[in-house]
């Protein structure tokens, strides 16, 4: 899974995702001999906008599991899958913040007094 941030200026919603894709794609097949068929770049925005492949990869996911229940079951099991990532992204941040400030927050805390 790739995690974006947007920036500034971006011009929609999903487009640092969308290039989080493009990214993983290139970064694969120049490492790889992979079909580009058989790559599903997981790909979101920190503010939690998933990239097209990882819905669609998301909304199989939830058809398989369902074994064509409900569309109420679906549905349910979609919003699942996205709180469980907006909690892993949320995780992911608290670790980079928390390393950010044992690395530099004693530095910065000591320069401003």
């Amino acid at each position: 899974m790739t995690v974006r941030h947007p920036k500034d200026g971006y011009k929609e919603r999903g487009d640092e995702a969308t290039a989080g894709e493009k990214f993983k794609f290139k970064f694969i097949q120049d490492r790889y001999h992979i079909s580009k068929d058989n790559i599903i770049p997981f790909s979101i925005e920190a503010y939690g906008v998933l990239g097209n492949k990882a819905k669609t990869f998301l909304q199989a996911l939830a058809k398989f599991k369902t074994g064509g229940d409900t569309k109420g079951t679906y549905s349910k099991i979609v919003r699942f899958y996205r709180a469980r990532i907006a909690v892993a992204v949320q995780r992911g941040n608290v670790i980079v913040i928390n390393r950010w400030r044992a690395r530099y927050g004693a530095a910065a805390a000591g320069a401003g007094a």
